[in-house]
């Protein structure tokens, strides 16, 4: 990146001094080192960035050779006119160079380049072209195949950016202005599917009309028994699920009162079953209890007249 760099700088100062053949020789060295930078290919905007000032180097390599030959061409223009001096200087068929006409190229350029980069900077791809207002009928027939097939897989790709209305086809197409968006598109295709549908609903004829006639009378029978049928079905189906919604109700009553007696029969036993505990508690507690004050004294008695006895 930095040798590159210094290739520009160095073109730059070429072209200063109007050094012409050997600034676009530096200008091709340096879009050369532009292009083979392959450091920042995963980044999309910095691949685009090399790019353009790859292109952009040259462009300005042609700028230094048509200035070179302009010069040249000056020169020899002089050298004819100091070999005759009465005669005209001009080329036949020479043209003649505008001033800034290369510039204003180069503008034009670089705005179209930045347009197609803010373009560019967000695609999304439509499985459907746009269409115009007054063409909205028009290309629901194509889609519906009763006039005119679809247009091609390739044709029916559009690349949209930030702003939908400067949306454009792979072909460089523009489209219109107030276009009708794809999927609104599709929606009208639809509505229309199912007006036709409704359309082409068979209708009786008259006797005229011979076996045709008794074929949709046919037809349109056997629908008005098939819907007898499936109304016969809804309505079974909606009572069942009536009995079921009863059934899972009950069910939820009676787990609930189950759940009620449990914990009513757990409270009484509870309740039953504390003076037992009670009891069972209190009784080692009276066997540990101290003895009374004469109980102490008899058997005290008792031991000194034992103790007499054994010393006699």
């Amino acid at each position: 990146m930095e040798d590159a760099n210094k290739l520009s700088r160095a073109a730059s100062e070429l072209e200063q001094e109007q050094k012409w053949d050997e600034a676009a020789a530096m200008h091709q060295r340096a879009a050369s080192a532009y292009g083979n930078i392959k450091t920042f290919d995963y980044d999309p905007v910095a691949s685009l960035t090399l790019s353009s000032l790859a292109n952009k180097h040259r462009r300005w390599a042609e700028y230094c050779h048509q200035k070179n030959d302009e010069l040249g061409k000056d020169v020899q223009a002089q050298s004819n006119e100091t070999r005759n001096p009465g005669g005209d200087s001009s080329m036949p068929g020479e043209s003649q160079h505008v001033p800034g006409q290369s510039n204003d190229d180069e503008t034009e350029f670089e705005d179209f380049w930045l347009y197609m980069q803010r373009w560019l900077a967000n695609p999304t791809a439509f499985t459907r072209p746009t269409l115009p207002s007054g063409n909205r009928e028009a290309g629901a027939r194509s889609a519906l195949g009763d006039q005119v097939a679809g247009p091609g897989i390739m044709e029916s790709f559009y690349l949209v950016g930030a702003n939908p209305e400067q949306s454009a086809s792979i072909y460089g197409v523009p489209a219109p202005k107030m276009a009708a968006a794809p999927l609104q598109v599709l929606d009208e295709v639809d509505e229309s599917d199912e007006e036709s549908q409704v359309n082409k609903s068979p209708v009786v004829a008259g006797p005229s009309a011979g076996g045709a006639a008794s074929g949709d009378a046919d037809i349109i029978s056997s629908l008005e028994a098939e819907n007898k049928e499936l109304r016969k079905q809804l309505i079974l189906q909606s009572q069942r699920i009536r009995v079921l919604e009863s059934a899972a109700q009950e069910n939820n009553m009676l787990k609930s009162s189950i759940l009620n007696f449990r914990e009513e029969f757990h409270r009484h036993a509870n309740v039953a079953m504390l003076p037992r505990i009670l009891e069972q508690s209190a009784s080692p507690r009276r066997i540990q209890t101290p003895p009374a004050g004469a109980a102490v004294d008899s058997q005290v008695r008792q031991l000194e007249l034992q103790m007499e006895v054994a010393v006699c």
